[in-house]
């Protein structure tokens, strides 16, 4: 009996890892303008170009995007997502209803002067 459980507990925690390992995606964040300052979700990240941010991969998430720099007019977005392969392998075995979307890996965006049309 002890050997039946030891064995449920170890796949159970493979699993919980498989699906932790895809819980986040680093991304690279890039202007046509370097130097643009970068507010992911309401918090400030950094300016631009950005490279290996931890952003978290949810289900039905949103990740809203501001970059602003002197100049130009601020800049409002949403990351580009996609469905992770890897957190669909990890989340079947532990709930195979839960389809996860994450950030692509590279968000590129082009900023627009000020006083243009």
């Amino acid at each position: 009996m002890n050997r039946k459980i030891t064995g449920f507990t170890a796949f159970l925690l493979v699993s919980v890892f498989l699906a932790g390992c895809t819980m986040t995606t680093k991304i690279t964040i890039e202007t046509d303008v370097p130097g643009a300052q970068v507010n992911l979700d309401g918090k400030i990240i950094g300016v631009t170009p950005i490279e290996n941010y931890k952003v978290k991969n949810r289900i039905f998430k949103e990740y809203p995007v501001l970059l602003t720099k002197e100049g130009y007019k601020p800049t409002y977005s949403k990351l580009k997502t996609e469905s992770k392969l890897a957190s669909m392998i990890g989340s079947i075995l532990i709930i195979p209803a839960i389809w996860m979307e994450g950030p692509q890996k590279l968000q590129y965006f082009v900023m627009e002067p000020e006083g243009q049309k």
